[in-house]
């Protein structure tokens, strides 16, 4: 093998062990590493393939039946994968409630499902007591904010993988910055002509990759925010699950026969 290829070899190998329960532990040990170390992307796209690996331990009974067992309560937590899912492959809505006057928010809240109608305020009995405008503004998916080349900190601007209304991608930003340093310019025979005109900032039929880098931050506060409360429920899912497993492999149930498992993984791939 040449010096070269030796580069890209990689430095150490986790095996994959034919009890399933090791299998759990390394993979949520990876998964603290990439969250104490903030390798984001990364953790958030194992957290997705972990889902789909643990959900097919259960269905082919390489995690032994909970319900047979009268395990009941260490099943997943499915309104927290949903959100999760939501969050990286998208269908998340931003909800802005501001005052009557639109000019003081009062409130920012993610939604997982598009709501109807104005925001109530409700008193302790339930009552309602005042209702606002809810500005709705569809978040991007989590998976496609990776920045698409170098990210320069002094640029106005960060390209992502989607994307974007105009009225979002755009907030805050100067007009002509825009169309200078986001390079929304047509170069023609007798001069240079904007791609788009100074009204068209606030359209919310036209669309861009190009975001303004305060916008960028803003939705890197909240998807990943929401994401990592839920991602902490299906860890503490399958943390539950791993203990039970450490205790149940010395038991005789037909259920969890490890010669079994060792030729059921070692013949699979994770999604």
């Amino acid at each position: 093998m040449s010096q070269k290829s030796d580069v890209y070899q990689p430095k150490s190998v986790i095996w994959r062990d034919s009890n399933y329960a090791v299998h759990l532990g390394q993979v949520l040990g990876v998964l603290d590493f990439d969250n104490n170390f903030d390798n984001t992307f990364q953790k958030w796209k194992l957290t997705m393939q972990f889902i789909t690996d643990v959900r097919e331990a259960i269905k082919q009974k390489i995690i032994p039946d909970f319900e047979k067992n009268n395990q009941v309560a260490l099943k997943l937590d499915e309104v927290a994968i949903m959100k999760l899912e939501k969050i990286w492959n998208g269908q998340t809505f931003l909800g802005i409630i501001r005052n009557q006057d639109q000019t003081i928010v009062h409130m920012r809240e993610l939604y997982y499902e598009k709501p109807k109608g104005n925001y109530q305020q409700k008193d302790k009995t339930g009552k309602v007591v005042a209702e606002f405008p809810r500005e709705l503004i569809p978040m991007p998916r989590l998976k496609n904010m990776l920045p698409v080349g170098k990210s320069d900190g002094d640029t106005w601007g960060i390209q992502i993988r989607e994307t974007m209304q105009f009225k979002y991608a755009f907030e805050g930003a100067d007009y002509l910055t825009v169309i200078k340093e986001g390079k929304f310019e047509h170069y023609l025979s007798d001069g240079i002509m904007p791609k788009f005109q100074q009204s068209d900032m606030s359209s919310l039929t036209m669309r861009t990759s190009m975001i303004h880098r305060p916008v960028y931050n803003a939705i890197m506060d909240i998807l990943p925010r929401f994401f990592n409360q839920n991602y902490f429920i299906f860890a503490g899912n399958v943390q539950r699950i791993l203990t039970w497993m450490n205790s149940y492999e010395n038991t005789d149930d037909d259920d969890y026969d490890t010669d079994n498992l060792s030729t059921t993984q070692d013949s699979g791939l994770i999604n």
